[in-house]
């Protein structure tokens, strides 16, 4: 795990702000800072390294092979490195050192950047120089794990693990409107390969840029896309399969990426909640590995859940270490945490920070998460409601119904809808989905959605094939917010979030399932809820023997506790800069924040904006708006 920053070009890098603009990303990889130039000075490459495997110096970065032909800046970890440097030896491939990062640049010297891209499992941003081929790649993992940035300008490529660097050495910062409108009112992702910063791209998920360095023609190219993970005989063998077929099917695929996930050469734990899926993380890895496993977790008085995760680390020998903090130290938290995600993202990234904070204390520079098993496997309320209207719009409702309905029943069409009417008046559902598209997504969201449908088109039942589309949609195209939450609060705590998840083989089995198998009609109302999500996940972690009061417990959020202060900071804390980004009256923003309910997100989002503002934009540091909020919040 490290930083990567680069620049390709036609012309001298300025050697001392390269350096200097590279080592604002440190706190990526504390271990070892390295830089390579090229003879004429027009290529540059660093590195910041966290050391997981071969701890050694011949581990550093930027690595060459044997030629020094081809040279390589990584950021990631590549699990299944050991089995490929197997292979490679067999074919004649030599190698200098015990690391993965070395794998990468045999594998591609032997077999070529698609056919490695195929065969490697994990999560990776890197770029490559073939000196021999005069061109440079640039690669992102398919869940976009790691992240990679870039600039282009007058035949000069800037890479970046993160955006400050390059801000840094160009001196030019300009804010991206189109995405920033709706980044800040939504709390998502910039659309496509967009930033939030002007002339600044990201690499998208399972994508490469390639670059002839002759001339510098650039081409992009997708090498993975998760919709090419369906496979139709795949599905309908699972299909034929009993509930224990399948489970067992998932025990062993989850057994296999745990147990390649907790290696390392550096000491590796648990990120825990007490919660379903980083129990069974926990428990995976104690049969996988003679190794001592570590529970991390954050706790809060909201959850009381302390007996039940001492009671889960007693009962399976494991130490558990647990991190508190209260309300204003969160909110205080948050000017930091805004300069790291470099965007507008989920407000528990200040406690997860924490964890990851106290991990590294205890020696530890990587953690497993459970991160993913929602998005795969319908633990989501979200993901239950759809399925739920999908159902009666599919089964009940149908088109006839429901068009006697509207006509029998004048006002029938507006029931299922809140009362935002005013904003769209005369109101009608179907008005809406153009303009947010056009406002929030710049038209390309529908063709995203639609590609998801057609991925299911072999599936008879209309039900469970929007249902499995809705899963895939919301991983191809919503979930890379948490991969850079997560990337974010762990590295700038210097430690590496670890996915198991989100191995191929896991992701590949998970959208080969039919929704039915992953969410069941179980009616609860403690969880106010017709169904239940999860129950492959559930079945496996009774075997495990993990305590019916983790699988029933309801599903909670890690707790973020400074919602209550950040209401005492609006109209005490200027909102000045959002005023004039929306060319609205600061008082008219306080008046809707203070009175619009259930608009905790909201509140959010625009404190949020107004830090991300100030500290890319205005100059200011996080010291300078950590002490402002100390004078409200006394």
């Amino acid at each position: 795990m490290c930083s990567v920053f680069g620049i390709v070009g036609n012309k001298k890098v300025d050697l001392p702000l390269f350096e200097k603009s590279a080592k604002l990303m440190n706190h990526r990889g504390p271990d070892y800072f390295g830089t390579w130039k090229s003879g004429n000075e027009h290529i540059a490459l660093s590195s910041s390294r966290l050391a997981l495997n071969d701890l050694s110096e011949h581990g550093h970065q930027p690595m060459a092979d044997h030629s020094n032909k081809l040279r390589i800046v990584f950021n990631g970890e590549i699990y299944n490195f050991k089995e490929l440097k197997k292979e490679l030896i067999s074919e004649g491939a030599k190698f200098k050192n015990n690391t993965d990062t070395e794998v990468i640049l045999e594998g591609y010297k032997f077999w070529g950047m698609p056919d490695l891209l195929k065969k490697i499992r994990g999560m990776f941003a890197f770029g490559l120089l073939d000196e021999e081929k005069n061109k440079f790649i640039l690669a992102r993992d398919t869940h976009g794990m790691k992240p990679l940035f870039y600039n282009i300008k007058d035949n000069q490529l800037i890479f970046s693990s993160e955006i400050k660097s390059i801000i840094n050495y160009t001196n030019e910062r300009k804010i991206d409107y189109n995405s920033a409108q709706s980044v800040f009112l939504t709390n998502s992702i910039a659309p496509l390969d967009k930033t939030l910063f002007n002339n600044i791209k990201k690499i998208n998920l399972g994508e490469t840029l390639n670059i002839d360095l002759k001339n510098f023609s650039i081409s992009k190219q997708r090498f993975s896309l998760l919709k090419n993970f369906i496979d139709k005989d795949e599905y309908y063998k699972n299909e034929n399969l009993s509930f224990e077929e399948i489970c067992n099917k998932f025990d062993k695929t989850l057994s296999d990426s745990v147990a390649e996930h907790f290696e390392a050469d550096a000491p590796v734990g648990v990120m825990f909640s007490a919660g379903l899926d980083s129990s069974l993380i926990a428990a995976i890895a104690k049969k996988c590995s003679k190794k001592p496993v570590h529970l991390f977790k954050y706790s809060s008085d909201k959850l009381k859940d302390n007996n039940l995760a001492k009671d889960f680390a007693e009962k399976f020998n494991m130490k558990l270490i647990e991190i508190k903090s209260n309300g204003k130290d969160l909110l205080l938290d948050l000017p930091r945490l805004i300069y790291h995600y470099e965007t507008i993202n989920k407000c528990e990234g200040s406690a997860l920070g924490k964890i990851c904070r106290s991990a590294r204390s205890h020696g530890f520079k990587a953690l497993l998460t459970g991160d993913a098993s929602d998005e795969l496997f319908g633990g989501y309320y979200s993901q239950q409601s759809f399925l739920l209207r999908t159902f009666i719009q599919n089964n009940i409702l149908t088109p006839k119904i429901r068009k006697f309905l509207i006509k029998a029943i004048p006002f029938f069409e507006f029931l299922q809808f809140p009362k935002w009417d005013y904003i769209l008046n005369p109101f009608n559902p179907n008005i809406s989905e153009g303009p947010l598209n056009f406002l929030f997504w710049k038209g390309h969201r529908l063709k995203e959605w639609n590609e998801s449908i057609n991925a299911y088109d072999f599936v008879k039942n209309q039900t469970q094939a929007e249902c499995n589309s809705y899963l895939l949609d919301e991983l191809q195209y919503r979930f890379e917010r948490f991969m850079i939450r997560a990337d974010s609060y762990g590295m700038m705590e210097s430690v590496e979030l670890r996915l198991p998840f989100l191995d191929k083989r896991v992701v590949k089995l998970a959208l080969n399932l039919s929704i039915k198998k992953k969410i069941r009609f179980r009616p609860s109302w403690k969880r106010k809820s017709l169904f239940s999500g999860k129950e492959i996940n559930k079945y496996v972690a009774k075997r495990y023997g993990i305590s019916d009061s983790i699988l029933k417990r309801v599903q909670i959020g890690t707790p973020y506790d400074g919602k209550d202060l950040e209401k005492k900071l609006i109209g005490k804390w200027p909102l000045k800069y959002l005023a004039e980004f929306f060319e609205i009256k600061e008082d008219k923003i306080v008046y809707n924040l203070l009175n619009i309910k259930d608009n905790e997100q909201l509140i959010w989002c625009f404190l949020s904006s107004e830090i991300f503002i100030r500290l890319f934009f205005k100059g200011e540091t996080v010291e300078n708006i950590q002490e402002q909020f100390k004078t409200v919040i006394k």
